[in-house]
């Protein structure tokens, strides 16, 4: 029996994330990449409020997130758009633009996609579960990605892994890889950092 149980929640998982994938990807197609953020939460939204409760209406909550965090998720993935659009002009056109400084300012870029990542990483559960301004969530994310130095490599690391599988093994990883990384960053921030400081505010 509880051999039966624990089979029909994995399974039960597995679609959510089949369903979830392609509700991410169409999204993604149908606005040409401009509704990324949105899509991101809307992922993250039907995670918490739908699949860690064991809902079966994935679709509804998807909708949902699309419509509550619309504007939220395209502007956080506007600033990331801007911000990897100016690290893509120094690192190809550094010598252009900085001369000699180059090698010297080249890497400070690296550091900085490093961290808008890992911020984008903290943001999108965080606002999920808090729903405060965007300002008040980003700084929030901010200081949890630098109080929390192995949580934060592991996500850091599970991300540029899954940019590895998609972009240089197969394109194919896409359609496995956005519910399970979502579910995965989810896991870290709100059920193991998140938890243990709302444990020493009750306290």
């Amino acid at each position: 029996m509880e051999k039966e149980r624990t089979f029909v929640f994995w399974g039960n998982r597995l679609f959510d994330c089949m369903i979830l994938n392609f509700l991410w990807i169409l999204t993604v197609i149908i606005s040409f990449g401009i509704a990324t953020g949105a899509a991101n939460m809307a992922l993250f939204h039907s995670i918490s409020k739908g699949m860690k409760k064991d809902k079966r209406t994935m679709l509804a909550f998807y909708v949902e997130g699309i419509r509550t965090f619309w504007k939220q998720g395209t502007y956080i993935w506007g600033i990331q758009l801007l911000v990897f659009f100016v690290i893509f002009l120094a690192t190809n056109y550094g010598l252009i633009l900085f001369g000699n400084l180059a090698n010297f300012i080249i890497p400070f870029y690296g550091v900085f996609a490093l961290e808008v990542i890992l911020l984008a990483i903290y943001f999108f559960p965080l606002y999920i579960r808090k729903k405060k301004s965007i300002k008040t969530v980003m700084i929030q994310s901010f200081r949890l990605a630098h109080s929390n130095l192995f949580p934060s490599l592991i996500l850091l690391a599970s991300m540029i892994l899954a940019a590895f599988l998609v972009i240089r093994v197969h394109l194919s990883f896409l359609y496995f890889l956005p519910s399970i990384l979502a579910w995965w960053i989810d896991y870290w921030v709100n059920e193991r950092i998140m938890l243990k400081y709302d444990r020493i505010e009750e306290v």
